[in-house]
């Protein structure tokens, strides 16, 4: 099984996110500071590779380095699942995806 997408947070200040804020006190002072963090859907690069590796040998070399000819040969019917990481992990064990021992 590989993933190819990963969902990560990272900080910004568009406007979209979740904001988290602190509160910092001095001597006179009172300050509210904001750090806003934006989810984000990016390329699992290295379990990209080891998938295309997988199916078609030499065929990625780096992200900008890939053989699509070859790739557009093979027919791929993804799967996707999303949810909580223990609803993933019990989906996967109910349908024996996962090997216990490893």
């Amino acid at each position: 099984m590989y993933r190819l997408l990963d969902l990560i947070g990272e900080p910004g200040s568009n406007g979209y996110g979740k904001s988290r804020f602190w509160c910092s006190v001095s001597i006179g002072q009172f300050s509210l500071i904001s750090s806003i963090t934006v989810d984000k859907v990016v390329v699992a690069q290295e379990s990209l590779q080891r998938f295309i590796n997988a199916i078609s040998p030499g065929a990625y070399a780096s992200i900008t380095r890939v053989d699509f000819k070859t790739l557009d040969r093979l027919l791929i019917r993804p799967l996707g699942v999303y949810g909580s990481k223990d609803e993933i992990v019990h989906l996967l064990r109910s349908i024996g995806a996962v090997d216990e021992s490893g």
